[in-house]
């Protein structure tokens, strides 16, 4: 899944690519439901007693670094905590997102927070998409 052709993401978040290009991507993985793919072909893998390679796999994670992890969770725990107006997210409830993080005992660095923002804007972009 290449960042120029992500259908999820406008000019403007995709120029914002060149910062958190890759946990875009696991966003992007992750919002297109390919997560929910893996889940159940795991099942069927237990169920079976079949294994496959995962790494060969085309609908597989993509790479997380390390320093994105404390964002990635943060997004995972708190991307129910949305804002709304007019019957539409407007963004995410930060006091909500900020309680999530101390009971995790995530640090809330300024790097974790724009990775936070990049996340929350791709959201924001996907489901104004939906629309």
């Amino acid at each position: 899944m290449s960042g120029a052709g992500d259908p999820h993401l406008s000019a403007d978040l995709q120029r914002e690519r060149g910062r958190g290009k890759k946990l875009l991507t696991v966003w992007s993985w992750w919002a297109e439901g390919r997560n929910r793919y893996c889940a159940l072909c795991h099942e069927t893998q237990d169920r079976t007693g079949v294994r496959h390679d995962c790494q060969s796999c085309e609908d597989r994670c993509p790479e997380l670094l390390p320093e994105n992890g404390p964002a990635w969770k943060l997004w995972l725990l708190a991307n129910t905590q949305w804002r709304i107006g007019l019957g539409a997210p407007v963004g995410l409830d930060y006091p909500a997102v900020l309680q999530i993080a101390a009971i995790h005992g995530i640090e809330v660095t300024p790097a974790v927070f724009g990775k936070l923002r990049r996340l929350e804007m791709g959201e924001m972009e996907r489901l104004r998409k939906e629309g």
